[in-house]
């Protein structure tokens, strides 16, 4: 069964890419060229999918920490709840930076698991890819959101910012956000009895 964090992003924040994806058909008639047009827009379309990446990653991580500390109080450590919740989700990296693998690594560290190896483990050939797409989008936000040319260009080098790219990355993304899902489920259960 899937995470409610997985649930909201299938059902809302794939809705709203998508519903961008649509509003760009509709300014490009669905004709290809025409990406000098569409430039800003485009970089629209990444700095979003970073975006919802980002929330799905802070509400999965939540709703990890929540499942982790519920396992407690059935062993009778219910006072002590409210602290350790909070030590699993305070100075998170997704709150303050965004989700790239590091930062993913580090906050569900704070839950005892290593995010990335287990991906891999799971995942050998795919999560290498999710890996790259996600430092490239996370390297192409921060360029947007910070106007630095540089860090656009030094993206835009190896991946053209069109509207293909971004789907290539959206779907990637997607299949990451699905596969820690399911990671995290499995670790979940081996330490406190039950998933999601």
């Amino acid at each position: 069964m899937p995470s409610d964090a997985l649930d909201d992003w299938t059902n809302t924040r794939l809705s709203a890419l998508s519903s961008l994806d649509t509003i760009h058909g509709q300014v490009t008639k669905n004709r290809p060229g025409r990406q000098w047009n569409t430039r800003h827009y485009n970089l629209g379309l990444f700095t979003a999918l970073a975006s919802q990446f980002q929330g799905y990653c802070r509400d999965l991580h939540d709703e990890a920490a929540v499942r982790v500390v519920d396992s407690l109080a059935a062993n009778g450590v219910g006072p002590q709840i409210p602290i350790i919740l909070t030590a699993l989700t305070s100075n998170r990296k997704l709150d303050r930076g965004n989700a790239n693998p590091g930062n993913l690594g580090d906050d569900f560290g704070k839950l005892g698991i290593q995010l990335w190896p287990e991906l891999k483990q799971r995942y050998p050939t795919k999560a290498p890819k999710w890996q790259k797409t996600l430092t490239n989008l996370n390297e192409l936000r921060n360029g947007i959101a910070h106007s630095d040319i540089a860090k656009i260009d030094k993206v835009e080098h190896d991946h053209p910012l069109t509207l293909k790219t971004w789907r290539t990355w959206k779907s990637s993304v997607n299949t990451a956000a699905t596969s820690m899902d399911a990671v995290l489920e499995a670790y979940l259960v081996a330490l406190t009895g039950t998933g999601w």
